[in-house]
């Protein structure tokens, strides 16, 4: 049944794929083809995947089972799964990301090979509950459980790093004009931090607010400045003595890739990233807008999907 809905989902991305972009459509052929072609790929090295694993599991099954005579069920069972899922762990990462040029040779082996010691670790492990004593690793339950946790810390740790590449993947072709915020409260340097905080803060709902002069944007003031600021000194105290200055913040252009902006976000620890066009702020890119957009985005969605199907996400 999770085969045949995984073709299905690829029957019916491939037909919407051959359908051109309507005039009036936001979203380009080419967008279309990036965030939904990658889908494609993900089905097919899925569906490969678990042909082969699953063949290569029964043959080794039958194989094990005559040479031992039918004894030792746990090791014809794990035995199996050792080597199906080292059949598993390559062919699903060659198709879906380095047959079509997602990631370097070299990349695609590291990972590969990573995710398959992890499979190894945990299947180790249960080996050594059943009573097999492996070299240097040596035997023992509680020797098999610690392998086994040790295996799965690392399958999750492997998780994340899928997850991050899906997410690049996802939004490699989404400029930040797509998602940035354009309506945005903006206010004068001069004007005074409790007309700030009353009057534009908690009015706007917005956590920032841009600094701005004749059109030029000088910089942000946010919830942590005025944390910093002394409050009985707010009638005094202007917008400019407490902002950020533009100098001091990451700022990204409209047409820069969403992805790399995400990153940056990540990298600054940083809830939004000023937009700006020929020195003007055109608008600001905020953490949550982002998430929300993959959130509800389809072809995130449909990876998710598949990665459950595929017993990646455990």
């Amino acid at each position: 049944m999770t085969i045949a809905l995984i073709v299905y989902a690829f029957v019916v991305l491939f037909a919407a794929m051959q359908v051109p972009a309507a005039s009036f459509s936001p979203v380009t052929d080419a967008q279309f083809q990036v965030v939904f072609g990658q889908s494609l790929w993900i089905i097919a090295g899925s569906v490969t995947a678990f042909a082969l694993s699953q063949l290569v599991d029964v043959g080794v099954f039958w194989l094990v089972r005559h040479r031992t005579g039918g004894r030792f069920l746990w090791m014809r069972a794990t035995g199996s799964t050792i080597v199906s899922q080292l059949i598993d762990s390559f062919v699903i990462i060659g198709i879906a990301f380095w047959l079509p040029g997602k990631v370097k040779t070299s990349e695609f082996l590291t990972v590969a090979a990573s995710n398959y010691s992890f499979k190894l670790l945990i299947a180790l492990g249960v080996l050594m509950l059943f009573g097999l004593v492996v070299p240097v690793l040596g035997g023992g339950a509680w020797s098999g459980l610690w392998l086994m946790f040790i295996g799965w810390f690392l399958s999750n740790a492997a998780l994340a790093s899928y997850r991050q590449l899906l997410v690049k993947e996802t939004l490699e072709a989404v400029p930040v004009a797509r998602l940035m915020r354009t309506q945005l409260d903006r206010v004068d340097p001069e004007l005074s931090v409790r007309q700030l905080v009353e009057e534009h803060l908690m009015q706007s709902g917005q956590r920032v607010l841009p600094v701005e002069r004749d059109g030029r944007f000088l910089g942000l003031v946010s919830v942590s400045d005025l944390q910093k600021s002394e409050r009985r000194a707010w009638d005094r105290m202007t917008a400019r003595e407490i902002m950020t200055p533009v100098e001091r913040l990451a700022c990204v252009g409209p047409a820069a890739d969403a992805g790399e902006a995400l990153a940056e976000l990540a990298r600054r620890n940083v809830n939004q990233l000023p937009v700006l066009e020929d020195g003007r702020l055109v608008g600001l890119l905020r953490r949550e807008d982002v998430i929300k957009w993959l959130a509800l985005n389809e072809a995130a969605a449909l990876n998710n999907r598949i990665l459950d199907a595929l017993g990646i996400r455990r």
